[in-house]
């Protein structure tokens, strides 16, 4: 399957044990279907790559199209800011 780059991670926000990437990734602009667990690979700034489950989702009640992007189980060191 080919690799395809979602996004290079500006911001991360803890929320208990779950980690959330920002920026939210536009909907619409990818040609699969995001919504649900998926497996990604995360390669951080001193170009570790991990493997992780996220959970991509779209929030229902917001005017913005983009879809979220949470690593359950996951602490703000394991996906550093300017990780891909």
């Amino acid at each position: 399957m080919e690799e395809i780059l979602l996004l290079t991670v500006e911001n991360v926000a803890q929320a208990g044990d779950d980690l959330h990437i920002l920026p939210a990734l536009p909907a619409g602009q990818y040609e699969y279907d995001l919504n649900g667990i998926q497996k990604v690979k995360v390669i951080t700034p001193d170009r570790r790559v991990i493997e992780k489950d996220a959970e991509i989702s779209m929030p229902l009640g917001t005017r913005s199209r983009s879809f979220t992007l949470m690593f359950p189980n996951t602490q703000e060191a394991e996906i550093p800011v300017g990780s891909q």
